[in-house]
């Protein structure tokens, strides 16, 4: 165990040797507050190094006004998804550098910081992204491969094509000059740190500052959502006994009138529908299929789950604790609500797209709690197929 005095002792004198050994020893929360409150910067970067530091005092260390402390922590090995975030948009090109540089970034994180401010980073992030795409396997985490979708973009400005990639919880792609990330199209348009530098009391913000972000080339409402018309030319699973088919799905998503176009071909037959969620219009394209046949995708996975106060509009929203340890300890909403907030603060859960595929899906069956709608429309199918003697 480490004690505050003699580790103060040994960063005064510049003991290497003594505080290289301490680098995997424990300590008291109550000594590395102290530490901290009477070391120097020389002091606190030793601290960054400890591999046992616990979160609070990794979160105090983010926000150190020294330069080489927050580089020293950008390095940590288990920063979670908040804290890598936010070194992710430090102002200091270097500790930016050094979150690139920890292999244990999140992909998700990566393909944010190709659209950094600084040409470097950008270009490093961008290298990155290609190096993980071209690594990736279809059988891998959703995070460790890429897919390429075709975009068109439609509002009051005009109509325009691009590409934007996935890696089944990020969507980024650049449209009209603008470089855009994020897990549901309502969040695609501006990164989470320059919006909250907008917003303003009522979780608004002042909508000519984000049209001056985007120079005047977007249609956009006071929280700085784009209010156009996105359409996805995709791919989404389907699982007919033990054969999955990647099937052409194009998803429309209206901003203006909030609806949601399916358009799914599966054995040269189309299945079409319309709903006011993303979630909604899965699970009603999931009924139209026919009774041997079920999507094969996150929503429709055991391990999925929305938040207890609720979600399903949006594309994202959707946490998968198919790595969470708590995973089985999730039975009703109580227990849901508590193994969420255990998770987010571990990072062992992550958010995932509604039509991601993924090779280590488990269907939700009767028996497994599943906290969105996707059960109740199986049910339905199933009591469909049996009026019509399926």
């Amino acid at each position: 165990m480490i004690h505050a005095e003699e580790f103060l002792r040994w960063t005064q004198n510049q003991d290497r040797a003594a505080l290289q050994k301490t680098i995997r020893q424990e300590a008291d929360l109550s000594d590395w507050q102290q530490i901290i409150l009477k070391g120097d910067a020389y002091c606190r970067s030793w601290v960054a190094r400890n591999k046992t530091i616990p979160e609070k005092i990794m979160e105090d260390l983010s926000k150190d006004p020294v330069q080489f402390v927050r580089i020293a922590i950008a390095c940590h090995p288990k920063l979670t998804a908040p804290l890598f975030y936010q070194l992710a948009n430090d102002s200091d090109y270097v500790v930016k550098s050094m979150v690139l540089q920890n292999r244990h970034t999140p992909a998700d994180i990566i393909l944010h910081m190709m659209s950094d401010s600084n040409q470097s980073i950008s270009k490093k992030a961008t290298e990155m992204a290609a190096e993980m795409k071209q690594k990736a396997m279809y059988d891998s985490k959703p995070d460790d491969r890429f897919e390429s979708w075709q975009l068109s973009y439609s509002d009051a400005y005009g109509t325009d094509q691009t590409v934007t990639q996935s890696c089944g919880r990020y969507f980024s792609s650049v449209l009209r000059g603008h470089s855009f990330s994020g897990e549901n199209f309502q969040l695609a348009d501006i990164d989470a740190h320059n919006r909250g530098t907008l917003q303003l009391e009522g979780n608004q913000a002042d909508t000519n500052a984000f049209h001056q972000i985007f120079d005047g080339t977007f249609e956009v409402n006071q929280y700085g959502d784009l209010m156009g018309v996105f359409s996805l030319q995709m791919t989404l699973a389907v699982r007919e006994r033990k054969e999955v088919t990647l099937c052409p799905f194009r998803l429309i998503a209206d901003e203006q009138k909030q609806s949601w176009q399916g358009i799914l071909v599966f054995k040269e037959k189309q299945y079409n529908s319309e709903a006011e969620s993303a979630e909604l219009l899965l699970c009603k394209i999931e009924r139209l299929l026919p009774k041997s046949a079920s999507l094969h995708c996150c929503l429709a996975c055991k391990y999925a789950h929305y938040h207890p106060f609720g979600g399903g509009s949006e594309f994202g929203q959707l946490r998968c604790f198919r790595d969470w340890p708590g995973k089985k300890r999730i039975v009703d909403k109580p227990s849901l609500f508590r193994e969420w907030s255990l998770s987010e603060r571990t990072f062992k859960s992550s958010f995932v797209q509604k039509t991601w595929c993924c090779s280590k899906f488990k269907p939700a069956s009767k028996k497994d709690f599943n906290y969105n709608g996707w059960q109740y429309h199986q049910n339905l199918k199933a009591k469909q197929a049996k009026e019509n003697g399926l």
